[in-house]
């Protein structure tokens, strides 16, 4: 019975150490890292629409946002340890599909930068390149139609209609051929730097849009919950198995501590061996005789006395 007790209380020791397996700390930090994954990289995708429409400026919110993103790569790619082998191959799937898009999106948002600087510094000359020309463009209706072209160059870098932006390449050809015709002058030169950033207007618009689509679509968010629901999934194994484990710990402390009061009980049942006495040599008095018969004869003279003292009495 107490071998019996003793191997119970050792399976309800193994079932506890299974139940320590889940580790919290692991958990919350790699659940944490696959929610923020998708949530840093939907902000990303916002602040690169806001710098193609020029409502940020600078790109340092970008770099910041990405570095984050580098960041929880790092983290993901840290499975938890306490996840089976198959979980962990199901997990590494979405996550090297994750890693390739995110070293992909690096690329493409450098690119993007640079293009998109290019593309910015156009659009800011434009507006004010009549105003900059002066009197270098002497005819009042060649800078009216100029500043009408400005204008729409400046509505398809908004809108990017292709119905407009065929509209402006045959402008542009026009303007090209009346600057060919003209003689070498500041008037000349003035056009020159007009074209020039109204043919880099539609030439980079779409090609920063099509930069800007291929980022905000590519599919960071979706592989990211992909993988978070795979963690998810095989974590919820994990709680399981850790689950069943308490309840077989209780069943086994419950049986060991059930074998323990048995024990118990049939131990104080048992009847108490009494001691047997110890033999002790007994030693007889060696002057036993003696007094025995000192004792006799005195009871023979007082007997005898009384026998006198009858006869006395009688006579």
């Amino acid at each position: 019975m107490i071998l019996g007790m003793l191997g119970f209380a050792g399976i309800a020791v193994y079932c506890y150490l299974q139940t320590q397996r889940v580790n919290w700390d692991h958990h919350t930090t790699y659940a944490s890292a696959a929610l923020r994954m998708q949530g840093v990289n939907a902000d990303l995708n916002k602040n690169i629409l806001k710098v193609r429409y020029r409502l940020l400026e600078y790109y340092d919110v970008l770099v910041s946002q990405f570095r984050q993103i580098k960041n929880l790569q790092t983290a993901l790619s840290d499975i938890p340890p306490e996840i089976s082998e198959p979980g962990q191959a199901e997990i590494s799937q979405p996550l090297e599909i994750l890693t390739v898009l995110i070293k992909e999106k690096e690329e493409v948002l450098e690119s993007f930068k640079a293009q998109n600087a290019v593309l910015k510094n156009s659009v800011r000359y434009l507006p004010v390149a009549i105003d900059e020309a002066g009197g270098d463009i002497e005819s009042a209706g060649l800078k009216q139609r100029l500043g009408n072209l400005i204008r729409d160059t400046l509505h398809y870098h908004r809108d990017a209609d292709r119905q407009l932006g065929n509209k402006l390449q045959g402008l542009l050809q026009a303007f090209s051929s009346q600057r060919d015709g003209m003689p070498p002058s500041p008037q000349r030169e003035a056009m020159d730097q007009i074209l020039a950033h109204v043919r880099t207007v539609l030439t980079q618009t779409p090609f920063v849009n099509t930069l800007t689509d291929t980022l905000t679509w590519m599919p960071l968010g979706q592989w990211s919950n992909a993988l978070d629901q795979a963690y998810q999934r095989h974590h919820g194994h994990l709680m399981a198995t850790a689950k069943q484990y308490r309840f077989y710990m209780y069943l086994a402390a419950g049986a060991a501590l059930l074998l323990g009061l048995l024990a118990a009980l049939t131990d104080i049942r048992k009847p108490v061996p009494v001691p047997a006495p110890l033999a002790l040599p007994v030693q007889e008095p060696q002057d036993e005789p003696q007094m025995t018969t000192s004792r006799a004869g005195n009871l023979s003279k007082l007997k005898n006395r009384r026998d006198e003292r009858r006869r006395a009495s009688v006579e």
